[in-house]
């Protein structure tokens, strides 16, 4: 199907297993996607499944693509991630690809870097939804260094973690689980202590001492463990399987946030302001609460809290919520007539 320029994305509503792994490698070599509802109800997922689909049918499109990345001397591409298909060493061709695609891919040295400067392409080869035949150039030039601390200070955290998520991916297909979980541990060790080794050597062995632009790793590290893809015990392959294939195309910024889900508190939108704003139904320009750290030290019980990763929305309510907000949010006098299994929050006539 790739070499005839056809591209599948799989929707799933299955109720029982339905063997992911082999019906997603449809997806995955045509470069499409694979889109999983556990235990599929129309009540409760329709929705979602046509949103999904309006969004993957409203994307910019790119049709028979060939991607190839170009490196400058002494540099050479190792690994490729993402969903594709590869008939030789250096060509990616995608049957289609939207907007929201994203690969990735790890380089190796082949010799000594005797340049200032380090030169990298991207080149996509596409047919656009109206026939025309163009390429696309993405050309970076990043400074040569031997200096690991320079290396450390320039790091890129968010592309880091992203690269370390699809390597993963990519290696469970060949090893146990349990070995890509300890490599996802000894790989955050490495980089911590290589840094302790070649930039903090001087400070005392036991201070816990973190590269600043890399001071999170630990944190994302964490937070892929506890992902379906990665997670062990009792649980469906065909949920892992799917969750894999969805995190192997995921772009850097959304990554970031699946990995660690936004929250803000929202009692701490004032009404007053929104209505002297002029705001109505749609919220533009208002500006949202301060982020919060994903702690439940930091969740107080007088309040209310929006989390949310790119793909679900979670509204968490405090026992002792005042009684007004959730009359002018929910239309409910108190937690007791909260419909829990609401998938839409009611359209309300106040600011809030």
């Amino acid at each position: 199907l790739s070499a005839d320029g056809i591209c599948v994305s799989l929707f799933l509503c299955p109720k029982n297993y339905v063997d992911v792994a082999t019906l997603g490698v449809l997806a995955t070599l045509t470069g499409g996607d694979t889109t999983h509802y556990m235990s599929f109800e129309g009540g409760r997922d329709g929705d979602r499944l046509r949103g999904d689909v309006q969004n993957a049918l409203g994307r910019t499109f790119a049709y028979d693509a060939l991607l190839r990345i170009r490196t400058s001397n002494h540099l050479k591409p190792q690994e490729y991630f993402g969903n594709f298909c590869m008939r030789n060493a250096t060509d990616m061709e995608l049957a289609g690809c939207d907007a929201l695609r994203a690969f990735a891919c790890s380089l190796r040295h082949d010799g000594k870097l005797v340049d200032r400067d380090a030169s990298f392409q991207a080149a996509l080869l596409y047919t656009t939804g109206d026939g025309q035949r163009r390429i696309r150039l993405h050309n970076l030039v990043t400074p040569v260094t031997t200096e690991v601390a320079q290396v450390f200070k320039m790091a890129d955290l968010d592309a880091i973690v992203n690269v370390t998520m699809k390597a993963a991916i990519s290696r469970s297909v060949t090893v146990p689980l349990k070995e890509v979980r300890e490599s996802l541990n000894a790989q955050c060790v490495r980089v911590l202590v290589s840094y302790r080794k070649h930039c903090a050597a001087s400070a005392s062995p036991g201070q816990l001492i973190l590269p600043e632009s890399c001071k999170l790793y630990p944190i994302y590290c964490l937070a892929m463990l506890k992902r379906r893809a990665f997670r062990t015990g009792n649980m469906s392959s065909d949920v892992r399987v799917a969750s894999m294939r969805f995190l192997k195309s995921m772009a850097v910024e959304e990554s970031v946030a699946f990995l660690y889900p936004r929250m803000v508190q929202l009692t701490q939108m004032d009404p007053q302001q929104l209505r002297m704003q002029g705001v109505t139904n749609v919220p533009k320009g208002i500006r949202m609460p301060t982020r919060l750290r994903l702690s439940y030290e930091r969740m107080r019980p007088d309040a209310a809290y929006f989390v949310e990763n790119g793909v679900s929305l979670f509204l968490w309510l405090g026992a002792q919520l005042p009684a007004t907000w959730l009359q002018d949010v929910l239309g409910v006098g108190s937690l007791e007539d909260v419909d829990l299994t609401m998938r839409r929050l009611p359209v309300r006539a106040t600011p809030l």
